[in-house]
């Protein structure tokens, strides 16, 4: 009779004591004994594409970083750009930060992490790829589209059906039949 495999989630654990080389060896074995992997990414996939995050020390939540993307107007924070009242009040600040962002990206491309995600799609074990990022660097690889689910939408009018968060069930089924 067959084992059963169980599911391995890759959650912080005690390793301080284990130096980077070791702490990546343990991923990469992990990530290489897998059959399915779900990825789920965040802003940190794309900083060292050159598109800031939003919380971190150069993030767009900091004045210096909102301000580089978008003409702030006087006595709004970063974080009002993101406030309906004040896009009712002036939609062309968030306007501004978005078009930055997208300029970002198209100038940045993949990086390394989004190059992981692919060569996992290429050994046929990503079975979904879930993103909080709007920039779209997930489309200049070669994924496939139905894995893809852009939890905030897409900058990008290239993104396919499975950008719109609200296609995630329907998509949901295609990428388990994968």
């Amino acid at each position: 009779k067959k084992k059963k495999k169980v599911p391995v989630m890759l959650r912080p654990r005690r390793t301080a004591s284990l130096s980077l080389k070791e702490q990546l060896s343990r991923v990469y074995t992990l990530l290489d004994n897998a059959e399915r992997i779900v990825v789920l990414s965040g802003a940190g996939i794309s900083v060292a594409s050159g598109i800031p995050d939003f919380r971190g020390p150069r993030g767009i939540y900091t004045s210096s970083a909102a301000r580089q993307l978008c003409d702030l107007p006087r006595g709004w924070t970063p974080d009002d750009l993101f406030r309906r009242a004040r896009f009712a009040e002036n939609p062309r600040p968030l306007l501004q930060l978005l078009h930055g962002l997208l300029a970002q990206a198209h100038h940045g491309g993949p990086t390394c992490a989004h190059r992981l995600v692919e060569q996992l799609s290429q050994q046929h074990k990503l079975r979904r790829w879930y993103t909080q990022n709007i920039d779209g660097l997930e489309l200049d690889t070669s994924v496939p589209r139905r894995l893809v689910c852009f939890m905030h939408g897409c900058l990008r009018r290239d993104q396919g059906a499975a950008a719109n968060p609200l296609d995630a069930n329907e998509n949901e089924a295609a990428a388990a039949a994968a």
